[in-house]
């Protein structure tokens, strides 16, 4: 069957404006040296991982019980680090609930643990802003300390995207039980149910990422074809980590350190993976949507 002649100049046109959007994204994630920064925000999350995860499961371990909590966080790494990696960085979190006894030792540890839990969402935002090319805000200690706040929040928001993700796989699971039983629907389905909720989900945080994290403004729409794209190749990249961490010898070659520098391996990819998603949103922006504008740098005047 031959293709309608009108259809192949738009194929081709299509073709075309697809290349043109992976080469300058590609171009663009060269020139903003996202490797580097990506080097950088995995040597912070080493040190931030273990207090972001704490913080999350004191807040969703509120409503679901703590060990819920944990043993779905554990089964989740397990996916992407594999059982003896994710049960290291559990063990990390275990060792940071018995570190401090008294008054003053458990008030420096909740101290560090917020300034560990909010560096790494303040070099996340350093980085994106250094590919939005946005201007630079004010270095004073008040901006600062809304970073951290903002910092913070965006870390209490990832317990809340986690709490979505706990309930709705509840809800699915139960639904599609019930689906199963009594209207006889085939079971596959519902995995592949649960893997929409969880995309769909993946594009919200995304699009909430880039659309609150940076000092752009940039539209909604932007942001929505940004966080699907990055979430379409986060959930490929976490599936192909999750199967090169499994067989790879990485873990038994660095001995004692081979967790650590898994878990460095997967940030690094990880974070590889959101800046391509966020050059996508630039690159798009700038040839089909709203264009970026950096938010104007706030300048206090003296009085004379």
């Amino acid at each position: 069957m031959k293709m309608p002649a009108q259809a192949t100049p738009r194929l081709l046109f299509y073709a075309k404006e697809v290349w043109i959007l992976t080469r300058d994204t590609l171009s663009s994630w060269s020139e903003d040296r996202a490797s580097t920064l990506g080097a950088a925000l995995a040597f912070y999350t080493i040190f931030s991982l273990a207090p972001i995860l704490i913080i999350i499961v004191a807040v969703v371990g509120f409503f679901l019980g703590q060990l819920s909590v944990q043993s779905y966080i554990m089964g989740e790494l397990a996916k992407s680090l594999g059982q003896e990696n994710a049960e290291y960085v559990m063990q990390t979190i275990r060792s940071s609930y018995q570190a401090g006894s008294g008054l003053k030792a458990t008030l420096v540890a909740v101290l560090l643990m917020l300034v560990g839990a909010t560096t790494v969402c303040v070099m996340l935002k350093d980085a994106l802003n250094t590919i939005w090319k946005a201007a630079p805000r004010s270095a004073g200690i008040w901006y600062m300390l809304l970073d951290r706040i903002r910092s913070l929040l965006i870390v209490v928001f990832g317990g809340v995207f986690l709490f979505l993700s706990m309930v709705i796989g509840s809800l699915v699971s139960m639904t599609g039980l019930y689906l199963t039983n009594y209207i006889h629907i085939p079971f596959y389905l519902l995995g592949w149910l649960n893997y929409i909720f969880s995309f769909l989900l993946l594009v919200l945080l995304f699009a909430l990422l880039f659309k609150v994290m940076p000092d752009v403004e940039i539209s909604w729409g932007d942001v929505w074809i940004g966080g699907a794209i990055t979430a379409l190749l986060f959930t490929l990249g976490r599936f192909l980590l999750g199967l090169y961490m499994a067989r790879s010898t990485v873990s038994s070659a660095y001995g004692a350190a081979g967790s650590l520098v898994v878990i460095l391996l997967w940030v690094y990819y990880c974070a590889q993976i959101i800046f391509l998603g966020v050059e996508f949103t630039r690159v798009w922006a700038k040839r089909y949507g709203s264009d970026i504008a950096s938010k104007p740098r706030k300048v206090q005047q003296k009085a004379v």
